[in-house]
């Protein structure tokens, strides 16, 4: 009966072991996918969004500042009309890195 018991313990063990293992390697290839998964910088996506913006038939023409710092951008720049406003949030939001917009500095030009 001693044999038996240590012989369960033993597989018992083993079994442990063997899904311990199972599932430490997904988690070294979770990690290893998000390091190469990498944030773009800065100036990067300050790029992309001027980019973005001088594209866009509706905004297109318009003078704006566009900074990024750890990836929440800033916009700044006169418009003329609200909507212009919410597109180009809109628009800045959509490109890949950007944590956050503010829109402080974007007015409405009165004419």
């Amino acid at each position: 009966m001693s044999i038996k018991f240590i012989h369960r313990s033993v597989a018992a063990t083993l079994g442990v072991t063997l899904m311990l293992t199972a599932f430490a390697v997904p988690a070294a290839q979770v990690a290893v996918a998000s390091v190469s998964a990498a944030q773009p910088d800065d100036a990067a996506i300050s790029q992309q969004i001027a980019a973005v913006i001088s594209a866009d038939q509706r905004i297109r023409g318009t003078r704006l500042e566009v900074s990024t710092s750890r990836g929440i951008v800033s916009l700044s720049g006169r418009v003329e009309t609200v909507a212009m406003i919410y597109r180009t949030i809109e628009l800045a939001r959509r490109v890949n890195g950007v944590r956050a917009v503010n829109d402080d500095g974007l007015i409405q030009a009165s004419y």
